[in-house]
C-alpha cells in the first residue's frame, strides 16, 4: 500500500520546530522532503544541546526522513538552483518571518513563474497580514501573549513558559 503523500515533493525551508516538524510529519506520510538550508544560517536545532549536529536529538527528530541541500539564496545562482527545484516540486514550506521570501526574490509570484501548480505553505505565528504580521515570534512568545504561560504558572507566582526543550505552541502547529 502506498503512503498518502507518496509522489509528492516538498521544498522545506522549515527551521526549529514549527516548520521542520510539520515537514517531518509530511515525510512520515510518504512525501519526499528536501530541506534547504543556507550555508550562512543553519537550522539552530543543529546546535541544541551541543555543537555536534549528528548528536542533536532536536534536529534529528524534526528532520527525520528528509534529504538536505545547502543553497545560498542571496546569490543569483542559488536562487536559480532553488527555482529549478521548485519547478520539479509540489509544495514549498516555510516558517520565515514575513517578508523574507520577498526580499530573497522568492515570493509566490516567482515560485509560480517556476511552477504554476506550486503550493506555498507558510507557517506564521502572527498571520500573513495585520498589525503584527512582521513580528518575530517563538513558542515562548506565543505562550506569553496567548495567556498559556499565566495558566501554567503556580498560584501566586510568575507566569511559566514551557521552555527551550519543548516550546509547546511549536508542537501544536
Amino acid at each position: 500500500m502506498n503512503a498518502p503523500l507518496a509522489g509528492c515533493r516538498i521544498v522545506d525551508f522549515g527551521i526549529i520546530t514549527a516548520g521542520a516538524a510539520t515537514s517531518a510529519v509530511l515525510a512520515d506520510l510518504g512525501a519526499e522532503v528536501i530541506k534547504v538550508e543556507s550555508p550562512r544560517y543553519r537550522d539552530p536545532f543543529r546546535a541544541w544541546p551541543g555543537d555536534d549536529p549528528a548528536a542533536s536529538p532536536f534536529y534529528r527528530s524534526n528532520n527525520r526522513g528528509k534529504r538536505a541541500i545547502s543553497i545560498d539564496l542571496k546569490h543569483a545562482e542559488g536562487r536559480e538552483a532553488l527555482l529549478r527545484l521548485v519547478a520539479a516540486s509540489d509544495v514549498v514550506l516555510e516558517n520565515f518571518r514575513r517578508g523574507v521570501l520577498d526580499r530573497l526574490g522568492l515570493d509566490l509570484a516567482a515560485l509560480r513563474a517556476a511552477n504554476p501548480r506550486i503550493i506555498l505553505l507558510s507557517i506564521s505565528s502572527q498571520g500573513v497580514y495585520g498589525p503584527d504580521a512582521g513580528q518575530v515570534s517563538f513558542g515562548s512568545t506565543l505562550e506569553a501573549v496567548g495567556g498559556l504561560a499565566w495558566l501554567t504558572g503556580y498560584a501566586g507566582g510568575k507566569p511559566v513558559v514551557s521552555g527551550r526543550a519543548l516550546n509547546y505552541p511549536d508542537q501544536v502547529v
